[in-house]
């Protein structure tokens, strides 16, 4: 009778066994070097808006609000501003604001704040600069 040749099994399946894993010192489980903590991950996912400016907004909500004005080349700038207020300033700023206060108060809104003028300040800084250089205009003053 002649003796066939042992299986071929993968090392994979052929790896440490029982006895052997008890007797070998358990390695540490290392996280990927891209996989940042917590604290440094909420700091990476905000930028700057402006160099010259300490406003921070969310990487992915920028992104988002200027592939969307991109699309809208007769009024990119508005699409733009419009986009990033709502990822300036909070829900309940918004809301107990007057807004930008360019228009006349509506009855009863008289002592209504308005939003910081910073702010708006900065952000419209930032929507001519984005327009000069991918739509080639500005808004007005």
């Amino acid at each position: 009778m002649q003796k066939s040749p042992p299986r071929r099994m993968s090392p994979r399946k052929h790896g440490c066994t029982t006895q052997c894993a008890d007797q070998s010192p358990q390695a540490e489980r290392r996280s990927s070097p891209r996989k940042l903590s917590s604290t440094t991950a909420e700091n990476a996912d905000q930028v700057k808006l402006l160099p010259t400016s300490n406003m921070y907004i969310n990487r992915q909500a920028l992104r988002k609000a200027c592939h969307a004005a991109t699309k809208k080349k007769d009024n990119a700038a508005f699409h733009l501003m419009y986009n990033l207020l709502g990822h300036v300033f909070s829900i309940e700023e918004m809301a107990q604001s007057r807004g930008t206060g360019l228009g006349r108060p509506k009855p009863g809104e008289e002592d209504k704040p308005l939003l910081d003028g910073k702010k708006l300040a900065t952000l419209k800084e930032y929507v001519n600069s984005w327009c000069k250089k991918n739509v080639g205009y500005t808004f007005p003053d």
